[in-house]
């Protein structure tokens, strides 16, 4: 009683794709939190 190969394939697939969407909104999130980190330091420095 194996799982179709193709089926598995498609998983295995989808699962990456949605592992790939996470890791970048992450990273994207990341470098925004940085910048408005360093965009914050800049505006009270200046003032």
């Amino acid at each position: 009683m194996r799982k179709p190969l193709a089926c598995i394939c498609k998983n295995a697939d989808a699962l990456r794709h949605k592992l790939k969407e996470t890791l970048y909104t992450g990273t994207a999130h990341a470098s925004f939190m940085h910048y408005s980190c360093v965009w914050l330091r800049i505006f009270s420095l200046k003032w």
